[in-house]
């Protein structure tokens, strides 16, 4: 899917019924190059901690000594994430897998920020973006999550690339994480759905279901397996969102969340379509009727939710619920029946109609180009911020990461201050053993031999004692 997205589409026939023009004129790059902070970032690498790493022998000790004591140290995966872009080719599975062990060790509660920001930097440098999806995605077997400037950093790098659909899927990912809290972060996911939304994503889908069709004929054969129990699906509309348009739209409603303008209005209409909220949509609309706000929404915008509910997929609903162990996450999956479809078409006509006879509706209102606008001036009043928090918070890892390894040297050290000292005493024990045994023989002996007269007392005590209440009438 993401080499299909890579293409640069000229132009495009959506499904939806509107013609999309991409033109690279229309396309403007946000960040400064000052933004990704090069050279301050490759300073940590002339730390005397990092210098001194040789990254592919240290990853086979990192491993041996996990097939030892099946255990990592945080410092040692901080170590690793910023020297990664070191390793070899050959090396870069093999790490991964090390990053995956290391997550299912408590040690993991200890990770670094820093080591998420230099995994994540190190697979950008060397452009393995299939794995970065893999391990950003699987956030139980990794755990790795993004703070804002990285998140910037990719979204600014893959909108540069023309890689629309890789920027959507790093605003996606705070869309899931629900943090959107920074503005430059929320500006550039804004930018980076827009113009995913401006690359209908309808080829890919196609190709996906192509390549889905191709394992179901290659795999003919059903797979029955045991398992203890059945456990029934579940669907939160959220980390269970199956379709990429829906993940879009969601993700255009909360960045639009706090946006009480035409833009930011117009963009949240589009979201509930895109997110098949129709209702939602609807109720925005009513509002916007009744509000008294001049400029309530752009055509282009009305335009496209009244595209996407008269070509959404309906479905009659089920006349009977299935029982449980028989029911599939399709069943749990909101759908729109026929006659909704109707009801809502119905409902958008007279709102629309409402909303252009008090001329609420925008005509000549270019959303791209308002957008860029916003997302440039955000990212001017915001960029230099960003770059001394970054600077400062470089540092800061650097000094901690030096402690952390200061404090690992000394409790090493102290570990082997007492095996010593554990063995010199008990060389010294037995010395003693040795250098007295003469002096004490008969009192050890005599010890020896008491000890086991007074066992054999007590067991004649308890023996006469028991026959005595044994025989008792």
């Amino acid at each position: 899917m993401a080499a299909v997205s890579r293409i640069t589409l000229k132009r495009l026939f959506c499904k939806y019924g509107k013609n999309v023009a991409i033109s690279r004129n229309t396309v403007r790059t946000i960040l400064s190059d000052a933004y990704y902070c090069h050279n301050k970032w490759a300073e940590r690498l002339q730390t005397s901690i990092l210098q001194k790493v040789n990254i592919d022998d240290f990853a086979v000790k990192l491993q041996e000594k996990y097939d030892r004591e099946k255990l990592m140290n945080a410092v040692d995966m901080d170590i690793l994430a910023n020297k990664f872009e070191q390793l070899s080719r050959k090396q870069l599975d093999f790490a991964q897998s090390l990053f995956y062990k290391f997550r299912h060790t408590n040690e993991c509660l200890k990770v670094s920020e820093s080591t998420h920001h230099a995994l994540v930097r190190a697979l950008l440098e060397l452009q393995e973006y299939d794995r970065l999806w893999e391990i950003l995605k699987d956030k139980i077997n990794y755990g790795v999550f993004l703070d804002c400037y990285v998140a910037n950093i990719l979204m600014d790098h893959f909108i540069k690339k023309e890689m629309y659909y890789e920027a959507a899927l790093v605003a996606y990912d705070m869309m899931l994480q629900e943090d959107f809290t920074h503005p430059l972060s929320r500006a550039l996911s804004w930018y980076a759905c827009h113009l995913r939304w401006r690359n209908p994503p309808a080829t890919m889908e196609e190709v996906t279901e192509q390549e889905q069709q191709e394992e179901e004929d290659e795999d003919e054969e059903e797979k029955v397996i045991k398992v203890p129990f059945i456990e029934n699906p579940w669907y939160d509309d959220h980390f269970d969102i199956p379709k990429e348009m829906q993940l879009l739209g969601k993700t255009l409603t909360m960045v639009t969340r706090e946006e009480a303008n035409l833009l930011g209005r117009s963009y949240m209409l589009i979201g509930w379509g895109l997110y098949e909220k129709f209702e939602r949509g609807l109720e925005l609309l009513a509002q916007w009727v009744e509000s008294d706000e001049d400029k309530a929404v752009c055509q282009e915008a009305l335009t496209d939710f009244h595209n996407r509910l008269e070509n959404v997929e309906t479905k009659e609903a089920p006349a009977e619920q299935k029982p449980p162990g028989v029911i599939q996450l399709e069943d749990l999956l909101p759908f729109v029946t026929p006659e909704q479809k109707t009801e809502y078409l119905e409902r958008l006509q007279v709102l629309e109609e409402k909303l252009r006879s008090s001329g609420k509706i925008i005509e000549d209102f270019n959303l791209a180009e308002q957008l860029q606008k916003y997302a440039a001036d955000v990212a001017q009043s915001q960029e230099q911020t960003d770059i001394s928090q970054q600077v400062a918070l470089f540092d800061a890892w650097n000094e901690k990461r030096q402690e952390l390894v200061d404090e690992q040297i000394a409790e090493f050290r102290r570990s082997l201050k007492r095996k010593e000292i554990e063995k010199r005493l008990e060389e010294l024990r037995e010395q003693e053993l040795r250098l007295t045994f003469f002096e004490n023989k008969e009192r050890i002996r005599l010890m020896m031999k008491r000890g086991k007269q007074v066992q054999e007392l007590e067991e004649l005590f308890q023996s006469e004692e028991y026959l005595h209440w044994s025989q008792r009438p």
